[in-house]
């Protein structure tokens, strides 16, 4: 049986817990450090960029990138700096190569317009919950900004140097992948462990 991405991020998360682009910390709530670009009135929040995690290395016991890396400019320098602050990364990216349509991915993905950007998140605000959106100056990352195959993501997984299990799961209103990722080293310092 597969399990919701919040249940499963929730049954994976280990010890201290950083929940990067948490928006309204819905899957944690105050059980993590809730982390994100915009400004959320929720416990344990903390205003930062995913590319420059503003901890110290090894402050965490777990980072979760629940949806996260389809939104960033760059998902390895993301990766590098999860792995950076914690051992264990959790991640689920959606499945959307062929769900072109879908809710997200609106005529406002592949348009350069950014009137069309801005009323398209004050929609989504009036829609939704109340949010600070940061004018970065660039495009509201608030939308998808790419698509991943598996190979994909298991090309971005390698070049960061992380070990990962990786599962595709379709539960009728989401389909993606699943990803379990920890340092190479850490994994190579357990199995000389188990040796010896």
């Amino acid at each position: 049986m597969v399990v919701d991405r919040f249940t499963w991020l929730k049954i994976n998360a280990v010890g201290r817990i950083l929940d990067v682009g948490s928006a309204g910390a819905h899957t944690f709530g105050g059980r993590a450090v809730n982390l994100d670009l915009d400004l959320y009135h929720v416990p344990n929040f903390v205003r930062g960029d995913a590319h420059n995690l503003p901890f110290v290395d090894n402050s965490f016991d777990t980072v979760c990138l629940g949806d996260v890396l389809e939104h960033v400019d760059d998902p390895l320098r993301v990766l590098l700096e999860a792995k950076r602050v914690a051992k264990l990364i959790l991640i689920t990216v959606p499945d959307e190569k062929d769900r072109y349509l879908e809710r997200m991915m609106s005529e406002v993905y592949e348009s350069d317009d950014p009137e069309l950007h801005r009323k398209a998140v004050e929609k989504w605000i009036r829609d939704n919950r109340p949010v600070e959106i940061i004018d970065d100056k660039k495009r509201p990352h608030l939308f998808h900004r790419r698509f991943f195959t598996e190979q994909e993501l298991i090309d971005l997984l390698e070049k960061a140097g992380l070990e990962y299990e990786i599962q595709h799961v379709d539960y009728g209103i989401y389909r993606g992948w699943y990803i379990k990722a920890w340092r190479k080293e850490d994994a190579q310092k357990k199995e000389q462990g188990s040796e010896g």
